[in-house]
């Protein structure tokens, strides 16, 4: 009488090796597929402390102060963030002095709403509290 033995089963390894081949195909194709452009710039002057152009600028300039708490100040005095545009004239210089603590989402918030207006924005050193 014989015995039945059970069937051999082959060897059922994962071969990595072609795994990791596609992946660095994929890889590759997301890379090459993908767009580097840059769709979120802002086109700002950063200010320094001292101006270097003796050069005349079209426009009235004004200062905005950011400060914390979602507070805003054009040339010293307070204003909200919807009236502001309605308070520039599109061929302005706004110079926006972000204050210690102010939240970056906040400047980014307050340049949107200046580039909407028209005019063109330096970033300048912000002094000290008032």
């Amino acid at each position: 009488m014989r015995i039945a033995r059970p069937a051999r089963r082959k060897n059922s390894t994962i071969v990595i090796t072609s795994l990791v081949d596609v992946m660095f195909v994929l890889l590759f194709f997301f890379m090459l597929a993908s767009s580097y452009l840059d769709w979120g710039a802002l086109d700002v002057n950063i200010g320094s402390g001292e101006s270097k152009t003796t050069m005349p600028v079209p426009g009235h300039v004004h200062q905005l102060q950011l400060l914390p708490g979602a507070q805003l100040k054009l040339d010293g005095k307070p204003i909200a963030l919807t009236q502001l545009t309605s308070n520039l004239e599109p061929d302005s210089r706004v110079v926006v002095q972000p204050q210690p603590g102010v939240p970056l989402q906040d400047m980014i918030s307050v340049i949107d709403h200046l580039k909407a207006a028209g005019v063109s924005l330096t970033l300048g050193h912000a002094s000290a509290a008032p």
